[in-house]
């Protein structure tokens, strides 16, 4: 129970509860001066941490069968069980906003009594891959990594660049050069995304 007073206004008397979500690591940010500190310590009363889907797959069935009900309210729709397989082994960088969405686009679209491999999106049915080497070994495994480092006149951080200039190619590729799914693939914000493909000369 508190009090507000609207600028021009009267004060009155307010019954609130302020629940605040980030995605970020607040001690980090509050290092690094972009956070204050005393607004940390108003907000985390009562901190909660949500580990993010991927570390909690387990959970992907029972959110599954829930959006499920939710979106086919007026008709009995099923789901196989290589569905569930294959949403569990996806890695979900958009959380369970993702899982949602492609659940209710799966239910939308569906004109069976089944929800199947077939209603799923492209990015879920084929990951992002990491490309493999002409000779058969992943061009990105530590033994290959380690030699193409040795080379005279290549760095680490030449190296790094290099992955990293050909996985967002790869994600804009898979997109159709979709800059915001492309994000989600890699797991990063659209404008560090938008950032990079400006430095990379990929646009």
């Amino acid at each position: 129970m508190g009090e507000i007073e609207p600028v021009g206004g009267q004060t009155r008397s307010v019954d609130v509860r302020v629940v605040a979500a980030t995605n970020l690591n607040l001690e980090n940010e509050i290092r690094q001066g972009k956070i204050r500190e005393d607004l940390f310590y108003r907000l985390a009363v009562v901190p909660l941490e949500v580990p993010p889907l991927r570390q909690r797959r387990e959970e992907v069935p029972l959110l599954v069968r829930h959006f499920l009900r939710q979106y086919s309210i007026n008709r009995q729709l099923g789901i196989k069980d290589e569905v569930i397989i294959t949403l569990q082994q996806y890695s979900w960088p958009g959380n369970v906003r993702e899982l949602k969405h492609v659940i209710e686009a799966a239910v939308r679209m569906n004109e069976d009594h089944k929800i199947r491999l077939e209603h799923l999106p492209e990015t879920i049915l084929s990951p992002l891959d990491l490309p493999a080497s002409g000779s058969g070994e992943s061009a990105y495994e530590p033994a290959a990594l380690f030699r193409l480092i040795c080379r005279e006149g290549v760095s680490v951080a030449d190296v790094v660049r290099e992955l990293e200039r050909e996985l967002i190619e790869m994600a804009l590729q898979r997109t159709g050069g979709n800059v915001s799914r492309a994000a989600e693939l890699l797991s990063i914000p659209r404008s560090t995304l938008q950032y990079k493909i400006k430095s990379y000369r990929l646009a």
